[in-house]
């Protein structure tokens, strides 16, 4: 789906069927609408009138064009006719109106055709009726609009106003917004996940994951306005090959080939939009509006919504929405980089065995923290994980019993971090957060159950088994086990150990640039079958004796008797720190 940062503001508009059932001016619709729309639906918003061949240099788009016939003396021909037809089409004329009984008694055969075959609206208007008494009304519908829409528009504005000083001000705000302009609303922050939407599948609609995407671009560059196409494979995929074309100050996205019927519902390309409630509407809803959120330098998310050209009552109360939101989020952070402190400083306090004190700061804020058994879970960095998993995780962190915290400096309370997050759960939830992190397929550590006073070893242990699950491409939680720690081999993950590695091996490596042998890989294998010719030469895929031959070239270039265990264990040790053991 496209995604738009501004959009186009649209004028007061009125349907063309409220204008022809103004029944003291005598209208009636010969054709039109069939292709396009109900030609009721399509956008007035001027009425003008002329009679020469080619009126269009003094046409606005949605203008309702009223003409005697003048120009077709002698009588249009279908050529001229269609001709004339698609010049309107081409500046976005709404419809034709067509005064009878000054130089036509009837409509012209031939244009009624075109209109038809072109999906022209063409009404007739009889002589009694003036032009200027058809625009007068126009005016007059008009007027009555935009008196109704500003009505609308203080009337909606007092409302999400009462909503933001409702306990759930944030949610408040954006259902009833949502309510008012029958359309869905989502706030995302500045990660891009979803925090408020409305109404209940509006979450779906907006949690799109180059959206999310977008979103952190925004945030990022501190932009306040973009533009991305794409339709199908997400926004900004670019892969339709659609555009957008925008038609002066009421612009429409129009998506599909700019050409033809297919680009708008008529020829030459011209919006053809429709009416609802008096406000115009594009005819597609694939692209979404995203307004930035937040001071300047402090942005702190995006309100988004489907795109549209929207009016000025609507595109004033997303102004409003925006402004309250912003208000709401600002507050959220104040507390949330506070708890988000206090959570850290809690852990601390474990961590230093101060655990009297650690539940005294904790009181009356955070949930009652774990006691007895416990396990300590530890995530990666929260830009690694879902939306999904984010809002599981804040509903288990109200539970008593469970603590999350941050492991470095976090954007969200509980458990976001830098440098990842950690849980610490008593025996009565840990099912909980197993089941959690498994549903969503969410790599993690998870240590031995043991006692707060132990939280230390238990984070190690957290630790090991995460770095595990990172290394197995595990998708989901892995506990701890002695095993894991890879017994006295652990401590070769260190630089000085990779040197010496380096230094040992260097003879053989430079021997295998030199000559394009592969002494190392025949030694590798030799020690992984313990030494063992045959079954080694099979896995290679060399005939035993080859193998002799390297590795005693491998025995030679490193002055080491191969036969000796420690000799074997070296090298078995500094292959495996180089990789060579795979």
């Amino acid at each position: 789906m496209p995604v738009h940062a501004s959009a186009a503001i649209a004028p007061v508009a009125i349907g063309l069927g409220e204008l022809l059932r103004q029944y003291h001016l005598g209208l009636v619709l010969i054709t039109g609408g069939t292709h396009g729309g109900a030609a009721a639906e399509l956008p007035v918003q001027w009425v003008h009138s002329s009679n020469m061949v080619d009126p269009t240099p003094f046409l606005t788009p949605r203008t309702v064009l009223l003409t005697t016939g003048t120009q077709f003396a002698g009588g249009p021909d279908s050529a001229e006719a269609e001709a004339y037809v698609r010049r309107l089409l081409g500046v976005g004329v709404t419809a034709l109106g067509f005064g009878v009984g000054v130089d036509w008694r009837r409509i012209p055969t031939a244009l009624v055709d075109a209109c038809e075959r072109l999906d022209l609206p063409l009404f007739r208007v009889p002589y009694a009726t003036p032009f200027i008494a058809i625009a007068q009304t126009a005016v007059q519908l008009l007027g009555a609009q935009a008196r109704a829409r500003d009505s609308w528009a203080l009337e909606a504005q007092r409302a999400v106003a009462n909503a933001a000083a409702q306990r759930d001000g944030l949610a408040g705000v954006v259902r009833e917004a949502a309510s008012r302009l029958g359309r869905w609303i989502a706030v995302a922050d500045r990660t891009g996940r979803i925090i408020e939407a409305a109404p209940r599948g509006a979450r779906e609609a907006a949690g799109d994951e180059a959206i999310r995407r977008e979103v952190r671009r925004l945030v990022e560059r501190g932009t306040r306005a973009s533009r991305v196409s794409g339709v199908g494979g997400g926004v900004g995929s670019g892969s339709s090959g659609r555009r957008g074309q925008s038609y002066g100050e009421g612009s429409t996205e129009v998506t599909g080939e700019v050409t033809g019927e297919a680009a708008s519902g008529a020829p030459g390309g011209a919006p053809r939009d429709t009416v609802t409630g008096g406000t115009a509407r594009p005819a597609t809803d694939e692209a979404v509006e995203m307004q930035t959120l937040g001071r300047s330098g402090r942005l702190l998310g995006a309100l988004i919504t489907p795109a549209g050209v929207q009016d000025h009552a609507e595109r004033t109360l997303l102004g409003l929405v925006a402004a309250l939101v912003t208000v709401q989020l600002e507050h959220r952070a104040g507390q949330g980089e506070a708890e988000t402190s206090l959570r850290s400083a809690v852990l601390r306090l474990l961590l230093a065995g101060e655990t009297e004190l650690a539940e005294g700061v904790a009181t009356g804020v955070l949930p009652r923290l774990p006691r007895g058994r416990i396990s300590v879970v530890r995530l990666e960095d929260v830009d690694t994980l879902g939306q999904g998993l984010i809002d599981d995780l804040r509903s288990l962190a109200t539970r008593p019993g469970l603590l999350t915290a941050p492991l470095g400096v976090g954007l969200e309370p509980g458990v976001e971090a830098g440098a990842g997050a950690v849980l610490i759960c008593e025996a009565s939830q840990a099912d909980a957060v197993r089941r959690t992190l498994t549903e969503h397929r969410t790599p993690a550590g998870v240590s031995e159950r043991g006692l707060l006073g132990d939280l230390g070893s238990l984070l190690e242990q957290a630790e090991i088994a995460l770095a595990r699950a990172r290394s197995t491409g595990t998708d989901g939680p892995v506990t701890y086990r002695p095993a894991l720690h890879g017994g006295m081999l652990r401590l070769l993950d260190s630089p000085e150990a990779r040197k010496q590695a380096e230094s040992l091996l260097a003879p053989v490596r430079q021997h295998d640039r030199r000559n394009d042998d592969t002494v190392e890989r025949a030694l590798a294998v030799w020690l992984a079958h313990h030494g063992q010719t045959s079954p080694a030469a099979v896995e290679l895929g060399v005939h035993r004796h080859t193998l002799r031959s390297r590795v005693q070239t491998a025995a030679t270039l490193l002055q080491r008797d191969l036969d000796d265990p420690d000799t074997r264990a070296e090298l078995w040790a500094a292959l495996r720190v180089l990789g060579a053991t795979a």
